[in-house]
């Protein structure tokens, strides 16, 4: 990503070190849904298993933060459909990031 602070792979790392998976799947999913760590499905060919590259951690998140100069955290804002899994995946992360100061905004757009 171009555009700041995402442009730096610190961050991008931080944002995802600070999600515990498992409490996504259960607090938006009901607990249906398995952590698999790429856009692919586990039986689909391009599938690589990167649960473990980037562990739940949020001291580890909130140092990354710091070294890339976000130590205060930042701001921004994500657009999400207005279902109810949707919003509650978006509430959910927007407490967890909240725990490393990251403040996220969340949009609710209009879905067909």
């Amino acid at each position: 990503s171009a555009r700041k602070p995402f442009s730096d792979k610190r961050v991008r790392q931080a944002l995802m070190m600070a999600v515990d998976r498992g409490t996504v799947i259960e607090g938006a999913w009901s607990g249906f849904g398995t952590a698999i760590g790429s856009h692919y499905t586990p039986n689909d060919r391009g599938y690589i298993d990167t649960t473990g590259v980037h562990p739940y951690d949020i001291d580890k998140a909130k140092a990354l933060l710091a070294e890339a100069g976000y130590a205060d955290g930042f701001s921004f804002t994500i657009k999400a459909p207005q279902m109810a899994y949707a919003q509650r995946t978006s509430q959910i992360l927007q407490a967890m990031l909240a725990e490393i100061g990251v403040t996220m905004t969340i949009e609710t757009t209009e879905f067909p």
